[in-house]
């Protein structure tokens, strides 16, 4: 393997070069001894078993060299209306608006220096529109291919029920302009009626002359910037359901008092049958109102599935239900009650709403955070601008002269007592986010009976006043009708730099007349802020932008970076593998592959940074000085600059050796080891409409994640953002890598009674057992937040990259060292009896033993609150049907979104389940004798190929990641690092009908196999042919491969 050859592919080498690279006579050949099995009409079926264990060395060299633009020129994306006129982005910068049968171009610009300054020559350019919507799964994709000088169109809509439809969107028409400087490509088209109300996600798709995909790099992940090359897009009106909260008056609230009666309003699109409300309480409490045929009720649970509770008591002490005030009305639903719960943030989720159509309904209006508010007081704060009113951002821009105002609305039984209110701006930084101090404050006060006020800037933490005032306070309006409000109409009145930047506005007194505080309480935990200002600054809290061209602005100067990293690596892999095939023909054959391989990884690479000019000038070494004295002081990154820099740092592996600050680097040699668990099964199932469906489907081990339960929900919840085009950790804290063991043992087959390899035929009924366990491990705890809590953090980028942002004392910052005193996969499979399907039953005992884990300076680390998730995948190859993937609601869910919560998935094939994945809802063992209830949950596809997969695209995980990869979690929320014990099972359905002829469709099955993507399919099926077929007598030699 050479050249782009992956690592991720190494591990579907082994048994291949098991097989053809044997190091030594004892290991010549093998032979699988087998009896022809003799078919009759029978309940269980007979199994044929054979396994062989396999050692051995096989080793890979690569190189690889990476270049790509961090700021350059820019791909743009922009959306026409038939009338030429642009299709801007929503009142939340977040959607376009489209409509159904109306013709809009989508136009794509590419530099072409976006190309040649990478040394690449163009391939295609083109726009991709995906949406995942309702259970239907929309793919439009068309461009000008390059190099084979035509367009390129797609657009398929695959339904809930696997069935797929052609033309969501329709290609009215297609051109192309290149001229000296750019690329440009227009696709003219519509989306037709059978397209899906909703949000659909649109974006640039770049490929080079060889068709590898040109990567955008950072050139979008500034918010400004962002809309280049991505868009949003919102088709129609979207079916679905809002949520409201009003008080006691209709008006509606985001806060309530405890005793307070409100209502929770839910109105749809369509009539409701059936809804669930839940809120949690704390912890993994749940109180949950639910609404059925017209019957209201409340009680308290806990989260046992994606959509369902498993309700404990048919009551609540926290929440009292108005029955004679909750009603319905067709499409409304309201609930009215009052909370007696522990003042502060709740929050609640919408779990199902479903319509009398059977539909279940989407959340149209939910908040990126949904939570009520229960307090006394509560004051939420709101900064706004005539530009930017009803608009949702971080931060509001004011220039100089600019006048915003600060709503203050304060709620409370005594908010009527309040008449001295003062609030301040602060200057925003990293230090303010750390618990520091500001070097200054704007106090703004105000008397409500005199209607007086005043401003005045102070230093801190002296009060000393400064000599000049940046705010002219303009106007405070008051009013009151249960709900004290304040509005500050304020500008910035200078042109003094030192001012400018964000600000954040926090409540410092609320006094009654006789200057008495109303609620002796501190403000600042009973507050929310819904912007930041931003006034004068270049972006945001940034002090540096990026302009139109796709540059760096930097001290007003424009720059073009663009990175280039060589890679090389040898790689030598040594394996001890157990491979089992379970063969029961014609309708079943099993393949599993267990055990241990363990790489060393010599390496050497480097990565450097070229900043020019946009006319392509290299900077110089004395501006290059400026640039790094702007960006960095005493080697710590400025506030305002912070991810610039990487940018500046040139470095290879050796400036990395023997720093203490990177204690798991000593030389440029890089061991890891990875547990092997993969199970394939090729099978055939009876489905009543469709008859016998063939199916391959794989499972396989994929990790262990460390996580802290935030929401009480007791899953392991990560998210995964289009835009940005990768997965948001969320709760996820941690992935662990296996450094070593001290004991390797293959659990063989009838507990190896017929030796390390072997053959037998059973009874269908009888349990196989095959299984891997691992003693004495040590390995590294790798976070996944360092640097951008937002983004999944690669494994590898703390190898082939200089790392920022660790701290060797901080658990949360720096890899740290991890011994585990056992892990064991044990797997149990039989045959259960069934009139269309038999089950075939895989059980899987998974032990994790103690943990010991110190920090990157040897501090012991405290894994009190930390949730342990065991990750695994399902994948469906491939089957003469079209297989999805649902949770045990009946939702689809999709391989890259954010975490669905289900006790089980199925693959289904139309309405009929061809497999299941029973990963939660069963009792897990906490250090040998606390039992307890496992969970479990999807994680996205895009937060293991972040962790996982370089920018190479080489894996240190030797699993295969495709675009049809499930992930799944078996969850244990209360951990702490320590022992537990659990076991999750797959269930595949085996036809019966299949073994009540003579027929044998061997031929298929194999055809099946031998199309697999799998590099060890070829002697794989050869052997596995053997195994279903009851041949006597297969021998496969193997013959010594030179290095």
């Amino acid at each position: 393997m050479t050249g782009k050859a992956a690592l991720a592919t190494l591990l579907a080498a082994l048994v291949v070069s098991a097989i053809l690279a044997g190091t030594g006579a004892a290991a010549a050949s093998w032979q699988l001894q087998l009896q022809a099995p003799v078919y009759a009409v029978q309940s269980l079926p007979e199994m044929n078993v054979t396994w062989s264990t396999l050692t051995g060395t096989i080793t890979n060299e690569a190189s690889w060299e990476v270049n790509a633009w961090e700021f350059g020129p820019t791909p743009t994306l922009k959306i026409y209306n038939s009338s030429g006129m642009e299709v801007e982005t929503g009142p939340l910068e977040f959607g376009s608006m489209v409509n159904r049968n109306a013709d809009y171009t989508f136009s794509v610009k590419v530099p072409k220096q976006f190309f040649d300054g990478l040394g690449l020559t163009v391939g295609f350019i083109g726009v991709e529109i995906i949406g995942s919507i309702g259970g239907s799964k929309v793919y439009v994709r068309a461009g000008y291919n390059y190099t084979s000088d035509r367009w390129e169109k797609e657009s398929i809509m695959v339904r809930f029920d696997g069935t797929t439809v052609d033309t969501p969107f329709f290609f009215a028409n297609t051109n192309k302009t290149d001229n000296e400087n750019e690329y440009m490509v227009n696709v003219t088209g519509h989306f037709t009626d059978v397209a899906p109300q909703g949000y659909y996600y649109c974006g640039v798709k770049v490929f080079d002359s060889n068709f590898n995909e040109v990567k955008l790099s950072s050139l979008n992940w500034l918010p400004q910037n962002m809309f280049k090359s991505f868009r949003l897009i919102v088709l129609e009106k979207r079916s679905g359901f809002t949520v409201y909260f009003l008080d006691e008056n209709g008006e509606p609230i985001r806060y309530v008092r405890n005793g307070q009666q409100f209502k929770i309003v839910i109105n749809a699109t369509s009539p409701i049958t059936y809804a669930l409300f839940a809120i949690n309480k704390g912890g993994r409490t749940w109180i949950v109102l639910k609404f059925d045929q017209g019957k209201f009720t409340v009680g308290e649970g806990y989260k046992s599935s994606e959509k369902e509770y498993y309700i404990v008591r048919d009551y609540s002490p926290n929440f009292t239900l108005n029955l004679n005030e909750c009603y319905s009305s067709n499409s409304n639903v309201t609930f009215v009650g009052s909370f007696s719960i522990t003042d502060g943030e709740h929050k609640y989720t919408v779990v199902n709403v479903v319509d009398a159509y059977g539909n279940v309904l989407e959340w149209i209006n939910k908040p990126l955070d949904p939570k009520i508010v229960v307090d006394d007081p509560y004051i939420y704060i709101n900064v706004t601008t005539q530009q930017t009113a009803g608009r949702q951002l971080i931060e509001v821009p004011v220039k100089t002269n600019d006048e915003f105002n600060i709503l203050v609305d304060v709620y409370g039984e005594k908010a009527n007592q309040v008449d001295k209110v003062c609030i301040a701006l602060l200057p925003f930084s990293l230090e303010l986010l750390q618990g520091g101090i500001p070097e200054y404050a704007v106090l703004l006060a105000y008397n409500i009976t005199q209607n007086q006020s005043a401003v005045i800037a102070v230093s801190l933490p002296d009060l000393t006043p400064l000599s000049e005032c940046p705010v002219e306070l303009v106007s405070v309006k008051n009013a009151f009708n249960g709900v004290l409000h304040l509005n500050f109409s304020l500008m910035f009145n200078t042109t003094n730099s030192t001012f400018f930047g964000s600000y954040v506005v926090f409540p410092i007194y609320l006094n009654s007349s006789s200057d008495n505080s109303v609620w002796n309480v501190d403000l600042s935990k009973h507050f929310e802020l819904s912007s930041l200002i931003a006034f004068n600054s270049a972006f945001d809290w940034f002090e540096y932008s990026v302009g139109e061209d796709g540059s760096l602005i930097l001290n007003d100067n424009n720059y073009y970076v663009k990175m280039r990293a060589n890679l090389t690596v040898n790689t030598t892999a040594s394996y001890e593998l157990l491979v089992t095939f379970i063969g029961s023909p014609p309708g079943l054959l099993l393949i599993s592959q267990v055990g241990y391989v363990h790489f060393t990884q010599t390496m050497l690479w480097n990565r450097t940074y070229f900043w020019t000019h946009i006319n392509g000038t290299p900077v110089s070494s004395e501006e290059m000085q400026t640039i790094n004295n702007t960006i960095w002081s005493d080697g710590v990154e400025n506030p305002g600059y912070t991810g610039l820099g990487p940018l500046t740092i040139n470095a290879s592996i050796d400036d990395l050796i023997n720093n203490p600050d990177y204690w798991w680097i000593t030389s440029n040699n890089f061991t890891w080891s990875w547990l092997v668990f993969n199970v394939q099964e090729v099978y055939v199932t009876s489905i009543s409409d469709l008859g016998l469906s063939w199916n391959t489907i794989e499972v396989s081990f994929a990790g262990m994640l460390l996580y802290v339960d935030q929401d009480g929900d007791s899953v392991l919840d990560m998210g995964i953002s289009p835009l940005l085009g990768a997965a948001d950790p969320e709760e996820a804290t941690h992935v662990f890598i296996i450094n070593s063991a001290d004991d390797i043992e293959l659990k063989l087959p009838f507990n190896g009674t017929y030796g390390a390899n072997g053959s037998v035929k059973v009874p269908g009924g009888t349990t196989v057992d095959f299984g891997v366990s691992l003693t004495d491990i040590n390995g590294t705890l790798f976070p996944l937040k360092v640097g951008n809590d937002d983004r999944v953090h690669s494994v590898w980028s703390f190898i082939r990259e200089v790392p920022l942002y660790v701290d060797p004392s901080d658990f949360e910052k720096s890899p740290s060292p991890a011994n585990v005193t056992s892990l064991s996969l044990t797997a149990h499979f039989h045959l259960g009896a069934g009139q269309s399907n038999y089950r075939g039953v895989l059980k899987v005992d998974q032990e994790v033993g103690d943990w010991s884990v110190a920090t990157g300076n040897d501090a012991p680390a405290n894994l009190t609150g930390r949730s342990l998730a065991m990750a695994y995948y399902g994948k469906f190859i491939q089957g003469n049907y079209t297989a999805r993937f649902f949770s045990e609601s009946g939702n689809v869910v999709d391989s890259d979104s954010n975490s669905t919560m289900s006790n089980s998935f199925s693959f289904k094939v139309g309405s009929s389940t061809i497999a299941d994945f029973q990963m939660g809802g069963s009792t897990y063992t906490l250090n040998g004798s606390k039992t307890l209830m496992a969970c479990s949950s999807t994680i996205p596809l895009s937060a293991f190929s972040g962790m996982y997969v370089g920018e190479t695209g080489d894996s240190i995980a030797n699993i295969t990641i495709t675009g049809e990869t499930y992930f799944m979690a078996t969850c244990f929320p209360e951990w702490g690092g320590e022992d537990v014990q659990n076991d999750p099972s797959y269930i595949s359905y085996i036809s019966t009908s299949i073994y009540e002829s003579q027929g044998n469709l061997l031929l298929l099955l194999l055809l099946l196999m031998a199309s697999s993507s799998k590099e060890s399919a070829g002697v794989l099926v050869l052997v596995a042919a053997s195994a279903a077929a009851g041949a006597a007598v297969v021998a496969v030699r193997r013959a010594r491969k030179k290095k």
